[in-house]
C-alpha cells in the first residue's frame, strides 16, 4: 500500500504572449515537424487526435447534417412470454417483443421463416438447435400476435420452458416444389441529425519581441514559417478544446446562451454532441469490478456478435488506470504490434506508442488516452476517467448524407466532419491581425502588436453506436 500526492502547477492565464505566428496543423508543414512537436510537448492523445491522425474526416455542408444509415440486414427475435414444454412433434406458439416491430407494426419474422430453439431446452431430442418453421400467425398486433411453428423432426420435444426475453436466431424457411414464394423484406434507414460546434483560440505578440527572438522552420514551399511558443500554445489549446467538445460536447437547448456579433445581433452558441454522450445514450456497456481481467475481453466478443459485428479488429481507448489493470491482470503476452490497420501505421509514423493483442480472434489496438489523465482537467479527483474507456469496432457505415442526396457513401462509425463548402473552408482557420508593428502585416488597428486568431467549425458523426462499448469501473 502506498500514498501519493500530486503537485502540479500551471500559470496559464488570459494575457498576451510574445512570440509566434503559424498553425501547427497547416498542411504546408513538413510531416516530421508535427512529430518533433509531439516529442517536445508530449503525446496527449484525445479523440480529436485519434480521428485526425487516422484521417477519419469528411467535409460537411452546413451547421446541421442529416445522416441516413442502414442497420444490419438480419436480426434475431426476442420472445414476449415463454415457450411452454410439450409433446414430441408438437407445434409451438409464441409472441415476440414490441421492440421487434417498427412504427408500422412490421417485424422481420415472417411466415415460412425458421427459428432455432436452443439445444438446452430440447433435452436429448436434438443434437443442436432445433429447427421450427413458421406456418402462420393469428393476425394480432405486435406483441399480441401469436406465431405458430412446426418442428422439422417429429422427435423434437421442448422439455424445458424457453424463458421470456430469449433471443432466437431466424433464417429462411424451406419450400416444397410448386409452392408459393417467400414474403418480401426490405431494410430501412435510420436517421440522425448532427450539429457543428465552433471552437476558437487566440494569441498576441507585442511589438519589438519578434525582432529579438524567433524560432524559424522551413516550409515545404520554401517559405519561412514562424512556429513559436505563442502560436504553438494557441494551437494546442484549440486542439484541447476540440478534444473536450468531441468527447463531452452537447447541442445547446438553452435559448439564452447567445453571443453578440459585430452588428450587435445575438446568435446562438453552436455545439456538437460528444462521443461519451452517444455512448451513454445508445452503446453497449461493460462494467468491471476492481480490475479489468482477461475474461472481460471474451465478453466483448459476445457483445459485438449480439450487435451484428463480425469484424475482427477493434480500437480500445482507455485511461491509465484501466490500462494498468489490463497489464497487471496477467496479460504478459501484451506486446507492441508493428503494421496492421491504417490507424496503427499512421500513429506509428507519428511516434505514438500503442500496443495490440489478439484475443478470442479479435485484434485489439490499445491506446492510452492521455486526455483522461490531464491533472488539470479529466484527472482531477472529482472524476474517474482514468478507469474508463471505450471500444470501437473497426466497422464501416453506409450512409446517405442529407435529405436530397441519394448517393450512398462509406464512412467510419466515428467520423470528424469539418464545415467546408462553396469556397469557405472552416476546417482550421489561422488569421493574422496586424497592428502598428514592423512585421509587414497590414494595419487593422493602432496597437503596437500582432494578434493571431484560430477557429474551427466541426461536428462529430457517430453511426452504429449500438455496436460500440462503454467501459466503466463499478463504484
Amino acid at each position: 500500500m502506498s500514498t501519493t500526492a500530486k503537485a502540479v502547477s500551471s500559470n496559464t492565464v488570459q494575457t498576451a504572449y510574445n512570440v509566434g505566428i503559424n498553425t501547427l496543423y497547416s498542411f504546408s508543414l513538413k510531416p516530421q515537424v508535427m512529430g518533433e512537436l509531439y516529442d517536445l510537448y508530449g503525446k496527449g492523445l484525445g479523440l480529436f487526435d485519434i480521428l485526425y491522425l487516422a484521417s477519419k474526416t469528411i467535409d460537411v455542408k452546413g451547421h446541421s447534417q442529416l445522416i441516413h444509415s442502414q442497420g444490419a440486414l438480419e436480426r434475431p427475435v426476442t420472445l414476449y412470454g415463454a415457450i411452454s414444454t410439450g409433446n414430441a412433434g408438437a407445434n409451438i406458439t409464441f409472441s415476440i417483443a414490441e421492440a421487434d416491430f417498427d412504427d408500422n407494426s412490421k417485424a422481420f419474422l415472417a411466415t415460412n421463416d425458421v427459428v432455432f430453439i436452443p439445444e438446452t431446452y430440447m433435452g436429448s431430442t436434438s443434437s443442436g438447435p432445433a429447427k421450427y418453421q413458421i406456418t402462420g400467425d393469428d393476425g394480432g398486433s405486435e406483441e399480441a400476435k401469436v406465431y405458430t411453428a412446426k418442428p422439422f423432426l417429429s422427435t423434437y420435444q421442448i422439455t424445458t420452458e424457453v424463458p421470456t426475453a430469449t433471443k432466437l436466431m431466424v433464417s429462411g424457411g424451406n419450400y416444397a416444389p410448386g409452392s408459393q414464394g417467400a414474403y418480401p423484406k426490405s431494410r430501412g434507414w435510420y436517421s440522425d441529425t448532427f450539429y457543428t460546434a465552433i471552437k476558437r483560440a487566440a494569441f498576441q505578440i507585442e511589438g519589438g519581441i519578434q525582432s529579438d527572438e524567433r524560432y524559424v522552420d522551413t516550409m515545404i514551399n520554401g517559405e519561412k514559417g514562424m512556429l513559436t511558443k505563442a502560436s504553438l500554445e494557441a494551437d494546442f489549446l484549440l486542439n484541447s478544446y476540440m478534444n473536450d467538445e468531441l468527447f463531452l460536447g452537447e447541442v445547446p437547448t438553452n435559448t439564452d446562451l447567445t453571443m453578440s456579433t459585430r452588428e450587435s445581433n445575438s446568435n446562438a452558441v453552436y455545439g456538437t454532441k460528444g462521443y461519451w454522450r452517444h455512448l451513454v445514450d445508445g452503446a453497449c456497456s461493460q462494467e468491471y469490478v476492481d480490475n479489468y481481467e482477461v475474461a472481460n475481453l471474451t465478453a466483448v466478443k459476445d457483445l459485438f456478435r449480439s450487435q451484428g459485428v463480425i469484424n475482427q479488429k477493434a480500437l480500445f481507448g482507455m485511461g491509465s488506470g484501466l490500462y494498468s489493470s489490463l497489464e497487471d491482470s496477467g496479460l504478459e503476452f501484451l506486446k507492441e504490434y508493428s503494421g496492421g490497420t491504417n490507424l496503427m501505421q499512421t500513429m506509428g509514423q507519428m511516434g505514438v506508442q500503442f500496443k495490440a493483442i489478439q484475443k478470442n480472434s479479435i485484434l485489439y489496438q490499445f491506446v492510452e488516452i492521455a486526455q483522461f489523465d490531464n491533472p488539470q482537467k479529466y484527472g482531477l479527483s472529482a472524476y474517474d476517467w482514468k478507469n474508463s474507456g471505450f471500444i470501437i469496432p473497426d466497422e464501416i457505415a453506409k450512409v446517405k448524407m442529407g435529405d436530397f442526396n441519394n448517393e450512398v457513401v462509406e464512412i467510419s462509425t466515428v467520423t470528424l466532419g469539418y464545415k467546408n463548402y462553396n469556397g469557405e473552408d472552416r476546417t482550421r482557420i489561422s488569421g493574422i491581425l496586424g497592428g502598428v508593428n514592423g512585421m509587414g502585416f497590414r494595419f487593422v488597428d493602432t496597437y503596437d502588436d500582432v494578434r493571431g486568431e484560430l477557429l474551427s467549425e466541426f461536428m462529430l458523426i457517430v453511426a452504429k453506436i449500438n455496436q460500440h462499448i462503454k467501459v466503466t469501473k463499478a463504484a
